[in-house]
């Protein structure tokens, strides 16, 4: 199903900042065992707006099922009250997979602005924990990355691929 334009350009805004961090992306990607997670019966893997790979992992080709070891972020873009719900069931499961770093963006559907609201979660324990937010327009672009930031990123969630 086709999706908005502000919802498409968003999720790549924020996926290329992944990317320029030396990480592969992937967008609308399931997450392998999130049905399980969730009290389903397995069948109905969550669907990821936006996946950022662990350091040294590339996925195979034609994947879109992913281990949630293999993922060190997970994106989810939201501008509707049902898709903020969503987010959240969202973030309890993410948490229970393991999966270290969770953004949930938020657009205002009643706005022509094409930015969006960056909610930045990572795991503690067994529970999210939000340790920051900004503007999509405020992520670093890469002429602004420096030295500090990205060892910063690399330590935290370890080397990206060279």
């Amino acid at each position: 199903m086709p999706v908005t334009f502000w919802y498409s350009r968003i999720v790549f805004s924020v996926l290329e900042f992944w990317n320029n961090l030396g990480y592969e992306i992937a967008g609308d990607q399931y997450i392998a065992g999130s049905g399980f997670a969730r009290d389903d019966l397995g069948f109905r893997n969550f669907v990821a707006d936006g996946v950022v790979f662990r350091p040294g992992h590339c996925p195979a080709k034609n994947s879109t099922v992913h281990d949630p070891a293999d993922l060190c972020a997970v994106v989810q873009a939201v501008h509707g009250e049902s898709q903020v719900g969503e987010a959240i069931d969202k973030l309890r499961v993410y948490a229970m997979l393991g999966i270290p770093t969770y953004w949930i963006v938020r657009g205002d559907q009643d706005s022509d602005d094409l930015d969006g609201f960056i909610s930045m979660y990572e795991l503690v324990g067994t529970d999210y924990k939000l340790t920051g937010s900004r503007r999509v327009s405020q992520l670093p672009q890469p002429e602004q990355l420096s030295i500090e930031r990205v060892a910063a990123a690399v330590e935290r969630l370890g080397r990206p691929r060279v």
